[in-house]
């Protein structure tokens, strides 16, 4: 059985890197032949890691354009399974499936217009039935939460988190918190969906500083995590919560607002309902530098994304 495999284009984003090593080569060992469209294309790409978007806009059409070109010349088996990698940002080539549809379309949506000061929040009256349409083309839609689940309303999604990170950097995640040397970290891009400004303001106007800064690799950015006592999140809207995980495993002590998909990733003591809570919960782990070791409550089902995915789509 083969699965035709549509990523983005390549930007160096964790779901993007994966998608032409990680994603594919664990579809093949649960069993399955893999032909993803554009490899051929990825090394011509000049792929930059500063955009000012998730994706510089005309490479990104001109991979999808090469996509497009290398499905038309393929000829579709009757048995092939299609999967779309990221649903969220349909781009072009769903529209093709009307002219040269397998029986089999599956898809992993990270985020909708429907999110709440999502970058396409403003175009939503045009982006969400595009969406709902491509998600209504599937047999099944992944999201990463219950909380996505719910917000799509789709009656085809399957609740799936995504797969712990690969790492192959050595990680610190056994350095005392004492040891630490950032007391309160943010890792979150600038911007209203992401930071809370209000929070943010209580914060440092009690411990003077939350401490950001830009990694330039995954190794230097672990390296700052395991550096640092408490990761603040104080988003207002997440397509999984990859912050928690990474900061989780190396050793950070994560903090998030009681909303979003963060209850289904973290144990009610580390989530807050206004800046007063949060405050009291930074002053206690500050105060007794208390070496706690969190854990996620969706760790199974982290391990287990792949055969869940696998065994949603194998007949």
């Amino acid at each position: 059985m083969r699965v035709i495999f549509v990523p983005q284009y390549p930007t160096p984003m964790r779901y993007q890197e994966w998608w032409f090593t990680y994603f594919p080569d664990m579809l093949r060992y649960h069993g399955f032949e893999v032909l993803t469209l554009g490899e051929r294309a990825v090394g011509e790409l000049k792929v930059k890691a500063k955009t000012g978007l998730f994706a510089p806009i005309t490479p990104s059409v001109l991979f999808e354009t090469e996509q497009i070109k290398e499905y038309m010349h393929l000829p579709v088996r009757k048995d092939d399974i299609l999967f779309m990698a990221d649903i969220s940002f349909p781009g072009f080539f769903p529209q093709i499936l009307y002219h040269k549809r397998p029986d089999q379309i599956y898809g992993f949506c990270h985020a909708t217009s429907l999110n709440y000061r999502d970058y396409f929040e403003f175009k939503r009256e045009q982006k969400w039935p595009t969406e709902k349409a491509i998600m209504e083309l599937c047999h099944k839609v992944f999201v990463g939460s219950n909380y996505h689940k719910k917000k799509l309303g789709l009656a085809n999604t399957v609740v799936a988190p995504l797969p712990f990170p690969n790492m192959k950097e050595s990680l610190n995640a056994n350095r005392l918190i004492a040891d630490r040397k950032n007391n309160i970290i943010s890792v979150s891009r600038i911007g209203s969906q992401k930071v809370d400004d209000s929070v943010e303001y209580d914060v440092k106007r009690k411990f003077s500083d939350i401490r950001r800064q830009e990694c330039y690799s995954w190794h230097e950015y672990y390296e700052f995590l395991a550096d640092s006592k408490i990761m603040l999140i104080t988003s207002r809207e997440e397509t999984f919560g990859y912050q928690v995980v990474d900061g989780i495993l190396n050793g950070c002590i994560v903090l998030a607002p009681n909303m979003c998909s963060y209850p289904e990733l973290l144990n009610g003591s580390f989530l807050y309902d206004s800046n007063e809570e949060l405050i009291d919960k930074i002053t206690r782990i500050l105060s007794f530098n208390t070496d706690v070791r969190q854990q996620l409550i969706c760790k199974e089902q982290m391990k287990n994304f792949f055969t869940t995915l696998t065994e949603v789509m194998r007949p």
